[in-house]
């Protein structure tokens, strides 16, 4: 199997219930592990791995419409780790009985300085930086999200003792952009 491959899938009850590729790699290389080992995971509701609302949100959205439509849907995502920046698509794929499969393939890998700010053992505050889930920006102020490297350098956040936690969630551009894909699959299945 391709290293740059992960599958997982879900039944329909929405719990993980198989694992395949390169899991542990990439939760190894993302500060994953332990917790992330595919051995830890399995026989776990998917809900327990998507924390923020938007993201929880948006995911049921899609796989309720995989499951309705029974027609796949790629999606591409970002999965940044601390010294690391890696492109995905992110297929979701219906299967028998209300199951879905996700293939996850890195298209593209992007090293760099370590950034702090996205290793788990960093000292953290009680402030929270919002991340969109799928293209890595974060939230500046109320409209705007820039990417990480230069919304670092425009928080300040390496000029303060401590550094905030970090909670995810959806840009409204990625918001907007798996809304639109949603609908095109919608019309195409209705005609």
């Amino acid at each position: 199997m391709d290293d740059n491959l992960i599958i997982y899938r879900i039944n329909n009850d929405d719990i993980i219930y198989s694992i395949e590729g390169a899991w542990d790699k990439f939760a190894l290389e993302n500060d994953g592990l332990p917790d992330n080992k595919s051995t830890n995971i399995l026989g776990n509701p998917l809900w327990r791995y998507i924390k923020d609302f938007e993201t929880k949100h948006i995911y049921k959205l899609i796989i309720d419409h995989v499951r309705l439509l029974k027609k796949e849907i790629t999606i591409p995502i970002m999965c940044d780790g601390p010294d690391t920046k890696r492109f995905l698509d992110l297929t979701i794929i219906p299967l028998d009985n209300g199951k879905i499969e996700f293939q996850s393939l890195i298209k593209k890998e992007v090293k760099r300085k370590p950034v702090s700010i996205l290793k788990k053992i960093v000292k953290r505050e009680g402030n929270f930086l919002k991340m969109c889930s799928y293209c890595k920006t974060i939230k500046v102020d109320e409209t705007t999200w820039m990417e990480t490297a230069k919304a670092v350098k425009y928080l300040k956040i390496f000029n303060k003792p401590v550094l905030p936690h970090i909670s995810h969630g959806i840009c409204p551009d990625c918001y907007n952009n798996i809304m639109k894909e949603l609908e095109s699959y919608k019309i195409a299945f209705n005609k």
